[in-house]
C-alpha cells in the first residue's frame, strides 16, 4: 500500500445535528490536507442527509414548515461532552450564532468555490477536535427553524380559502 496516495487528515471538526424533537447526534468531519471549503460543505451536506433521511427532510420542510440552518454554538461550562456523544445526552448550549455562509452552503456547496481555504477554516478553528481527542467547547450545529416564507404562504392560502368559502356561502344562501 502506497502511503503517498493516502490523504492526510489535517483537522477534524465537531458537528452536531439537532432534530425538531430535540435529539442531538454528533459527527466528526475530517478535513484533509489541501481540502477546499466546497468539499467541506459537500461533506456537511452528506452528513446532514445521512442523519435526516429523505422522509424526515420532507416532513420537516413540508409538514412542519421548518428549514435547516447551520449555527456555531458555544457549550455551557456544565456540559461534559465527549466526541462520541450518545443520543439522549444533555448538551447545554450557552450561545448560538447563525452562520449564513454554511447555511447557504448546506443547500448549494458550490457557493464556497474559490474561497480562501485558510481564512475559511480559521473561522471554525474553535470547533476543532484536538489531536489528543480533546473536545472543543464549541461545535457546528445543524438544526431546524420555522420557515417564515412557508408560514406566510400557508397563511395567505388559508385566508384566500376562508374568503372564498365566505363569498361562496353568501352567494349560495342568496340564491
Amino acid at each position: 500500500m502506497d502511503m503517498e496516495t493516502q490523504p492526510i487528515i489535517k483537522t477534524t471538526y465537531l458537528v452536531q445535528f439537532r432534530s425538531p424533537s430535540g435529539k442531538v447526534h454528533t459527527s466528526n468531519i475530517p478535513v484533509f490536507e489541501g481540502q477546499d471549503p466546497e468539499t467541506f460543505a459537500l461533506c456537511l451536506a452528506k452528513c446532514y442527509k445521512l442523519h435526516f433521511n429523505k422522509f424526515k427532510r420532507v416532513l420537516f420542510r413540508g409538514v412542519l414548515l421548518q428549514k435547516p440552518v447551520v449555527s456555531v454554538v458555544k457549550f455551557a461550562k456544565i456540559t461534559n461532552i465527549h466526541h462520541n456523544v450518545a443520543v439522549g445526552d444533555k448538551i447545554f448550549i450557552q450561545e448560538e450564532i447563525l452562520d449564513r455562509t454554511l447555511t447557504a452552503a448546506l443547500n448549494k456547496p458550490a457557493i464556497l468555490h474559490g474561497l480562501d481555504r485558510d481564512s475559511f477554516f480559521d473561522g471554525y478553528s474553535h470547533t476543532v477536535i484536538g489531536t489528543d481527542g480533546s473536545v472543543p467547547n464549541a461545535a457546528i450545529l445543524v438544526n431546524f427553524i420555522d420557515n417564515p416564507s412557508a408560514l406566510k404562504v400557508v397563511r395567505i392560502a388559508g385566508t384566500v380559502i376562508s374568503v372564498g368559502f365566505g363569498i361562496g356561502g353568501a352567494f349560495g344562501l342568496s340564491l
